[in-house]
């Protein structure tokens, strides 16, 4: 397995490449070297100065079919836009939607693959709510994609 580091502003990136794919990533708050692993890194790094919106990497992610349904989802949430975590779960269910709310926020938390599947831009409905990383890293994403200060 290769990995690759990009630097931010408040921590580090961690990117875990295997068989030419992106199979994980973690979010630290410690400050670490920055390591290339072309292209993985590279957009990240564009992404963290604002020259990129989406991302074209091949990635793999394991998981149930309802948790890659829900990952699926995620993905069609743009770039700087925000969906309640009953909102998300009323586009998958329909209107009986939001007695899955717990459950999505579930699938969020095992994310392999923050910020390249954007579980960050799922809020609860009277605050910002929880990530797997921290919700310093959420407030972060989210200003950065935003534009607004959450700090």
């Amino acid at each position: 397995m290769k990995m690759g580091i990009v630097t931010t502003d408040i921590g580090s990136v961690i990117l875990y490449v295997e068989e030419g794919y992106l199979v994980r990533i973690e979010l630290t708050e410690r400050a670490l070297l920055p390591v290339d692993l072309p292209p993985f890194t590279s957009q990240l790094v564009e992404y963290f100065q604002k020259e990129r919106t989406s991302f074209s990497l091949n990635f793999r992610m394991e998981g149930t079919d309802f948790q890659r349904k829900v990952w699926q989802t995620l993905m069609k949430i743009p770039y700087g836009s925000i969906v309640t975590y009953c909102g998300l779960s009323k586009e998958l269910f329909g209107s009986e939607g939001c007695r899955y709310a717990r459950a999505i926020g579930q699938v969020l938390k095992r994310n392999p693959l923050p910020i390249v599947v954007p579980c960050h831009r799922v809020v609860a409905k009277n605050g910002l709510g929880g990530f797997s990383s921290g919700t310093c890293w959420k407030k972060y994403l989210l200003s950065l994609e935003r534009g607004e200060n959450l700090f």
